[in-house]
C-alpha cells in the first residue's frame, strides 16, 4: 500500500488541502494558475514549457477533485487521484515531448444535499472556460482510482443517453483503448454515479470518466450495487491505509501513455 508521509498529510482530517497542494507545487517548482470561482479554488497546472503544447491537436484536460466530504480523510475519495496527477506533473514538467496535457485539481465537486448543479465547481469551471473561448479540449475526470486493478469508464453521454456520440466514439476511442491495455484486459465501460463531469456536460465539454475496483468486485457495478471498497466513501474509513500500490502503478502507466497521444 502507499503510506507515506505525503499520503498520510494530505489525508489528514486537520490538513487545509488547498495550503498542501500550494506548497507542494511550489516546492516541486510546478507553475499552477489559481481560478476562483465563486468561493471555490482551482488548480490549473500546464507543466513544462510552451513547446510541450500544439495548438493543431485538443488540449487533454486531466481532472481530478482534490476536495472531500466533510469529516472523511478522503483517501480513494479523492486524494488518490490527485496524488496520481501531481506525480503526473512532475513527469511532464521534465520530458521531452509534445504532450498538450493540463492538469486540472478541483474544488467543490462534492455538492451538498439540496443544492443544485449549478454550485458544483466544475459546472462553475466550465461556464468560466467557455466564456474565455476553450473549446477545443476534453475531460478526463479521475475520481475513486486508488484500491484495485479494474478500470471502469464512461463518457458524458453514455451516462446521458446511454449511448456514445460518433465525436466521443472519434476522439476518446484511443484513451478507450489505452484503459484496456493498462487494465490488463480488464476494463469495463459502465456508467456510474456523476463526479465533475456533470459540471463540465452542463457546457457540452466531452468528458471521459475514470474509476478502479478490484476485479472480484466489478459484478457488483455490473448488478447496480456498490463494490466493497467503495463502502468507505463519504466515511472517516476512507483513510490512506485502504489505497493500493497496485493501482497507482496502473494508473501511472494510463495517465503517461495518454500524454503521449496526440488527438486531432
Amino acid at each position: 500500500m502507499p503510506r507515506s508521509s505525503r499520503t498520510d498529510d494530505f489525508c489528514r482530517l486537520d490538513r487545509d488541502r488547498y495550503d498542501y497542494l500550494k506548497e507542494y507545487l511550489d516546492s516541486e517548482n510546478l507553475y499552477a494558475s489559481v481560478i476562483r470561482t465563486g468561493s471555490f479554488r482551482h488548480f490549473l497546472i500546464r507543466p513544462g514549457r510552451e513547446r510541450d503544447y500544439d495548438g493543431g491537436h485538443m488540449l487533454k484536460t486531466l481532472v481530478a477533485h482534490y476536495d472531500r466530504f466533510p469529516g472523511s480523510p478522503g483517501a480513494n475519495d479523492n486524494g488518490a487521484s490527485v496524488l496520481q496527477l501531481l506525480d503526473l506533473a512532475s513527469y511532464l514538467r521534465d520530458c521531452r515531448y509534445t504532450h498538450n496535457c493540463q492538469i486540472l485539481l478541483t474544488d467543490g465537486e462534492e455538492i451538498q444535499r439540496g443544492k443544485d448543479r449549478s454550485t458544483q465547481g466544475s459546472w462553475q469551471l466550465g461556464e468560466l472556460f467557455k466564456n474565455h473561448g476553450l473549446d477545443r479540449t476534453f475531460m478526463i475526470i479521475l475520481d475513486m482510482c486508488g484500491i484495485g486493478d479494474t478500470m471502469i469508464y464512461s463518457t458524458g453521454s453514455e451516462k446521458l443517453t446511454g449511448v456514445k456520440s460518433s465525436r466521443e466514439e472519434i476522439l476518446l476511442k484511443p484513451v478507450i483503448d489505452l484503459i484496456t491495455t493498462y487494465s490488463r484486459g480488464k476494463a469495463l465501460p459502465i456508467p456510474e454515479k456523476f463526479s465533475d463531469d456533470l459540471g463540465f456536460l452542463a457546457h457540452n465539454y466531452l468528458t471521459l470518466q475514470v474509476s478502479l475496483v478490484p476485479w472480484k468486485e466489478s459484478l457488483n457495478l455490473k448488478e447496480g450495487r456498490l463494490p466493497e471498497s467503495w463502502e468507505t466513501m463519504h466515511t472517516p474509513w476512507d483513510g490512506p491505509e485502504k489505497l493500493e500500490s497496485r493501482s497507482f502503478r496502473i494508473m501511472e502507466g494510463f495517465l503517461k501513455g495518454v500524454s503521449k497521444l496526440l488527438i486531432e
